[in-house]
Parts: structure tokens; C-alpha cells; sequence
């Protein structure tokens, strides 16, 4: 039941066909869960949920700025990108995102 086992997707799999999800009630099942939890799945959890608040931090700081400096008729591109880099510092965090997405389609 390591990183890559497909253990536990297959028991998934073979419960949604019975449609009958007692075998998670198992203490063994249970165990194996828990251990996925702790050493595998909590950390990128984690990971993603702190980039998830960073990107929503930048895009809140982004979305503050630029819309003033617009108003304000002080924003052109080549003396405002600093105001840019919120949202593409917010775009590359999106783009991992994306890319993690896309790794866990084609593991299943």
C-alpha cells in the first residue's frame, strides 16, 4: 500500500461495481487508510492548500491594485508590471494545479 499501489483504487472500484462500501468498515482497510493519510496524502494536501490560500492572497492583491491604478489612469504596462506579478505569480501556482489534475486523470 505504498505511494503508487493501486490497492486501494481497485478495492474503490471493485465496491462502487457491488455498490456495497462496508469493506471500508474493515479495521485492516481502515489501517491502510490511515497510513496513506499520514505518510502520503496529508502532505500534498497540505502543500496544496497553502498554495491554494497564497494564490487567493495574490489575486486579492492583484485585484486591489490594478482596477485603482486603471481608475486612476496611472497604469501602463511598462511602468505597472509590478502590479502583474500577483497574477502571474497566482497563474504559475494555477498551472501546478492544473498539471497535478491532469497527473491524477491518467493514473486512473
Amino acid at each position: 500500500a505504498g505511494p503508487s499501489s493501486d490497492f486501494l483504487r481497485a478495492l474503490i472500484k471493485a465496491a462502487e461495481k457491488c455498490d456495497d462500501f462496508a469493506v471500508f468498515e474493515n479495521e485492516v482497510i481502515k489501517a491502510i487508510i490511515e497510513f496513506k493519510w499520514q505518510f502520503n496524502v496529508s502532505r500534498t494536501f497540505t502543500k496544496y492548500s497553502y498554495c491554494h490560500f497564497v494564490m487567493v492572497v495574490l489575486l486579492t492583491v492583484d485585484a486591489l491594485i490594478v482596477p485603482d491604478m486603471i481608475a486612476a489612469g496611472t497604469f501602463e504596462l511598462q511602468s505597472s508590471w509590478p502590479a502583474l506579478v500577483p497574477l502571474v505569480l497566482a497563474s504559475v501556482i494555477n498551472v501546478c494545479f492544473f498539471y497535478h489534475e491532469v497527473n491524477q486523470a491518467y493514473a486512473e
